[in-house]
C-alpha cells in the first residue's frame, strides 16, 4: 500500500466532476478507455467489455463528432459493431468508453437514511433505533445536444423501463492516479426539458439507484 503524500488539505472544487453511463447486464468495470476507429468506421478492438445498447461518440482530427449505438457488443479485446447515426466516421477518430453524459452544470447526490425507533418497558423511555432503509439517487442538470452519448443511453433506458449504470469520478486529488468514484445502477426517474425561445434547451436527468452504490476511495500514483 503506498504512502498518502503530506500536502496542504484543499477542498475539492465541484467543475472537476465527470459522469459516465453504461448498459451493462453486469457491474462495469470503472476503467476509462479510449476508442478508435478503423476503415469504413468500424471501431478497432476495445481491451474492455462493451456491451450491446450503449451509444458512443468519437472525434476526428478536424474535431468533427459521429455518434453511433452499439448493435453487436463484445468482451474485453473484441470488436464491437456500431450503426452510426451520422455519417461513418473515418479512420483515426477517437473517443472514450463508458460514454459521458456532457453539458452538465450539476450533479446534486442525495443520500437518505432511513431509521425505525421502538421502546419498551426496559429501556427506560430511551427509543432504541434500528436503520431500515438507504436511499440513494443522483441529478444531472444540463442542456440538451444531439451528439451526447451519455444522454441518449439516458433517454433509451428510460423509454424501455430498463435500468442502466452511472459512475461518477472526481479529479484526482494532488498524488493521486484517479479519484474518487461513485459507481451504482439505477433507472431514470424524471427527464424534463425547457424548450425557451431565448436560451438553450434544457436536458435534465434524475436517476435513483437501485441496490448498493460503490463509493471507491482515489487511488495513489
Amino acid at each position: 500500500m503506498g504512502t498518502i503524500p503530506k500536502i496542504a488539505h484543499q477542498p475539492n472544487k465541484g467543475y472537476v466532476a465527470t459522469v459516465r453511463i453504461m448498459v451493462s447486464d453486469k457491474k462495469p468495470s470503472t476503467t476509462v478507455v479510449t476508442i478508435t476507429t478503423g476503415a469504413s468506421g468500424a471501431l478497432t478492438a476495445v481491451s474492455i467489455d462493451v456491451p450491446v445498447g450503449n451509444f458512443v461518440m468519437v472525434e476526428d482530427a478536424d474535431g468533427l463528432e459521429y455518434i453511433g449505438k452499439v448493435t453487436t457488443g463484445s468482451v474485453a479485446g473484441g470488436v464491437p459493431v456500431v450503426d452510426w447515426i451520422t455519417a461513418d466516421p473515418p479512420t483515426g477518430a477517437t473517443g472514450k468508453f463508458p460514454s459521458e453524459i456532457f453539458d452538465r452544470s450539476n450533479a446534486d447526490i442525495n443520500r437518505s437514511y432511513s431509521n425505525q425507533g421502538t421502546q419498551t418497558f426496559n429501556t427506560g423511555g430511551n427509543e432504541t433505533i434500528t436503520a431500515t432503509v438507504t436511499s440513494k439517487d443522483i441529478s444531472l442538470q444540463g442542456f440538451y445536444n444531439f451528439f451526447n452519448p451519455g444522454y441518449k443511453i439516458c433517454k433509451q433506458q428510460a423509454e424501455l423501463k430498463e435500468p442502466l449504470w452511472v459512475m461518477l469520478e472526481y479529479e484526482p486529488p494532488r498524488g493521486f492516479t484517479r479519484g474518487e468514484i461513485i459507481l451504482g445502477q439505477g433507472y431514470v426517474s424524471d427527464r424534463p426539458s425547457s424548450n425557451p425561445a431565448d436560451g438553450f434547451i434544457s436536458g435534465d436527468i434524475s436517476i435513483k439507484f437501485s441496490g448498493y452504490v460503490d463509493e471507491l476511495e482515489p487511488v495513489l500514483a
